[in-house]
């Protein structure tokens, strides 16, 4: 009993011992801290005062780039579902003449009809590939006694023809024109610039694909939509539809965004961690 009584003794001993110890690391702890902040933490506070406003632009840049990368990432999704879209009015069977309204916008459409040569007007600055030259756009008359503005096509610049429009116009009776159902485009204003200009052997150009330029006939009513043939209007014109709308630029534009905004948040990171660091 009284080995029993001597070994409790001394484990409470032991005990004893280890928490003194422990409380006097504790303690020693906490004095250090104590002096660390009071020597340590006043320097930091005083180097966050001063990189303060460096820190509140570097978090504007990062915010501002990356809100640029997520506004090209909803461009690029609203590319993506516009040419799904195109390309599902594209596939559906033609619509007729009778009764085009914009709401037609993307469908196919197969007409007959006249072309009125003498109202013949080009479209300037039209690409096809890496060359520029116009676009011939000619009234159709159709035999429900309306018009459509017709897109027939791409053409060069051939400013050494006697007569510039004659090699590329039709001369029939009976003109056929495969094509897709387009929407005029909306300008909101044309900046105080002239809307038409002259082209070759005094052809009227239009800068803008402006319809009401274009004189009607005798009053003949005019469809509210054109129609940007594909084939079949001339041997000698360069009839194709119009690309779908591409993503590819907006994914570009997106990953430069996000790219800057990651390098400038890793760059902000290292300079502000020096700048807290510093000992002055």
């Amino acid at each position: 009993m009284l080995g029993l009584r001597e070994d409790q003794s001394c484990f409470k001993a032991g005990v004893f011992s280890r928490s003194k110890a422990l409380l006097g690391l504790s303690l020693y702890g906490i004095v250090q801290f104590i002096v660390f902040s009071r020597k340590e933490v006043p320097k930091t506070m005083a180097n966050l005062k001063r990189i303060a406003f460096p820190v509140v632009f570097l978090v504007l840049c990062v915010a501002g780039l990356t809100r640029l990368g997520i506004w090209q990432m909803d461009r690029m999704h609203q590319k993506e579902e516009m040419a799904t879209h195109l390309s599902m009015l594209r596939s559906l069977p033609p619509v007729t003449a009778d009764g085009l309204t914009p709401d037609h916008a993307g469908r196919r459409v197969h007409l007959h009809g006249t072309y009125d040569h003498s109202r013949e007007v080009l479209l300037e600055n039209q690409r096809k590939a890496n060359d520029v030259g116009y676009r011939i756009l000619t009234p159709l008359l159709l035999p429900t006694g309306q018009e459509v503005l017709v897109d027939r096509g791409w053409v060069n610049r051939s400013l050494g023809a006697q007569d510039f429009l004659a090699p590329y116009r039709s001369g029939g009776m009976d003109d056929a024109v495969n094509g897709v159902v387009m929407p005029y485009p909306l300008y909101k204003n044309f900046w105080g610039g002239p809307v038409t200009g002259v082209g070759p052997e005094g052809t009227t150009v239009l800068l803008k694909l402006e319809p009401s330029i274009i004189p009607l006939k005798d009053g003949t009513p005019r469809l509210p939509v054109y129609v940007q043939a594909d084939g079949g209007t001339f041997h000698n014109v360069h009839a194709f539809l119009e690309d779908l709308p591409s993503p590819a630029r907006h994914r570009e534009y997106m990953y430069t965004w996000f790219a800057l905004a990651a390098v400038v948040a890793a760059l902000g990171t290292w300079w502000v961690a020096l700048q807290l660091g510093r000992k002055d």
